[in-house]
C-alpha cells in the first residue's frame, strides 16, 4: 500500500516537473521572439519612413537614430525616431523648417508581421522646434508637399502607401514654435506647449478630447503685441463629422485669469469655411480681464488690489472666402472696475 502511494507520488511529481519544464521553455521561446522581432523587422520600418518621408516633400531631411521595441508596448511595436531636422531648400536654402528631439510612434503589430499597410495607432512627439516664415515675396519655407505630378511618379515607383493611419492618440510635448509673416507684418511665438488628443480618428462621426497648455504666448500685428508671454490653458470636447464639420462641446480656455467658454460650429467646405460661434467670460472679476496687461500679469499679480465686475462675450458668424470675412462682434463692460 505503502510503495503504491509513493509510485503514485513520484509519477505526479515527474507530471508537475514536466509541466514546469515546457512552460519555462515557453516562456523562454515568448522572451526570444519578443526580442528578434525588433531586430527583424527594423530595417523594413526605417526604409518605409525614409521613402514616404522623401517622396512627399521638397526639403533636406536629416534622421538620427533609429529604435525597434515591443516591450514597453506590447502588444504594439513602439518605433522611435531620433533627432529630425527638416531644412529648406530654393529660396529657403539653410534655413531651419523643424528640429525633432523625439518621436514614438505605436505600431499595430501584426500589421508588420503580416507584411500588408502598417497600421499606426498613437503618436508622441517630444520637444519639437518649428519655425514658419513668409517672406516678402509671399513664398512659405513650410510649403514643401510635392506637387501631384511629382507625387503620382513616386507613388507608380512605390507601387502604393505602405502605411494607415487608424490614429487614436496624438502628444505633443515642451514644442516651441516661430512664425513670421513679412507681408501681414504678423508674429507669433509658442513656447513650452503641451498637447494631448485623443479620439477614434478610424471612425466618420466620433467625439475628439483635446488638452493644450502654453507657457507663453506671444502675438504681434504691426506694432502692436496683444498677447506678450501669455499662460494658455485649453480643455476641449470636439464632435468631427467626416473631418469637415466640428462642433464645440464642453470647453475651456484661459488666457492668463481670464476665462472664456465658446459654443458652436466650423464647417470646413472646398473652398470656404462657414462658421457660427459664440464665446463668454466664464469670471466675471474685474482682475481676470486684467491680467492681459503684461506689465501687470508678469510682475505682482497676486499682490494687486481690484475691485468691479467684467461681462464679455461675442460671435463670429458667416462665411470666411477670399476676401470675404464672417460677420464679428465682441461686447465688453467693466462695472465700478479699480486698481491698485
Amino acid at each position: 500500500m505503502s510503495r503504491q502511494f509513493n509510485d503514485t507520488k513520484i509519477k505526479k511529481t515527474n507530471k508537475f516537473k514536466k509541466v514546469l519544464k515546457w512552460f519555462g521553455i515557453s516562456i523562454l521561446l515568448i522572451l526570444a521572439v519578443l526580442i528578434a522581432l525588433p531586430f527583424i523587422f527594423k530595417d523594413k520600418l526605417i526604409e518605409v519612413v525614409k521613402t514616404e518621408v522623401n517622396n512627399s516633400v521638397n526639403a533636406t531631411i536629416e534622421w538620427g537614430d533609429f529604435d525597434l521595441t515591443l516591450f514597453s508596448s506590447f502588444p504594439d511595436f513602439k518605433f522611435d525616431i531620433q533627432d529630425v531636422s527638416v531644412t529648406g531648400i530654393n529660396e529657403f536654402e539653410g534655413v531651419n523648417l523643424a528640429k525633432i528631439k523625439n518621436t514614438s510612434i505605436d505600431l499595430d503589430l501584426m500589421s508588420v508581421i503580416n507584411g500588408g499597410k502598417i497600421k499606426i495607432k498613437s503618436i508622441e512627439i517630444n520637444e519639437p522646434d518649428l519655425n514658419f516664415i513668409i517672406n516678402k515675396d509671399s513664398l512659405a519655407n513650410y510649403d514643401i508637399a510635392k506637387g501631384i505630378e511629382e507625387e503620382t511618379s513616386e507613388i507608380e515607383s512605390t507601387e502604393a502607401t505602405t502605411y494607415e493611419i487608424g490614429l487614436k492618440n496624438l502628444v505633443i510635448t515642451n514644442a516651441h514654435i516661430n512664425y513670421q509673416d513679412a507681408i501681414a507684418q504678423m508674429s507669433s511665438e509658442v513656447k513650452g506647449m503641451n498637447l494631448e488628443l485623443s479620439g477614434d480618428f478610424t471612425q466618420d462621426v466620433f467625439d475628439a478630447k483635446t488638452k493644450t497648455t502654453i507657457k507663453e504666448l506671444t502675438f504681434t500685428d504691426g506694432l502692436v503685441s496683444y498677447l506678450n508671454k501669455t499662460n494658455v490653458d485649453l480643455v476641449a470636447n470636439v464632435l468631427i463629422d467626416k473631418f469637415t464639420k466640428y462642433t464645440l462641446q464642453e470647453n475651456n480656455l484661459k488666457l492668463n485669469e481670464l476665462e472664456v467658454g465658446f459654443d458652436g460650429w466650423i464647417e470646413m467646405l472646398d473652398e470656404k469655411m462657414d462658421m457660427n460661434l459664440t464665446f463668454n467670460s466664464k469670471r466675471t472679476d474685474f482682475k481676470s480681464i486684467l491680467s492681459l496687461v503684461p506689465a501687470v500679469y508678469l510682475t505682482d499679480f497676486k499682490d494687486i488690489k481690484t475691485k468691479g465686475n467684467l461681462a464679455l462675450n461675442g460671435n463670429m458668424k458667416g462665411t470666411l472666402e477670399g476676401e470675404n470675412y464672417p460677420e464679428f462682434n465682441l461686447n465688453m463692460a467693466i462695472d465700478n472696475g479699480y486698481f491698485k
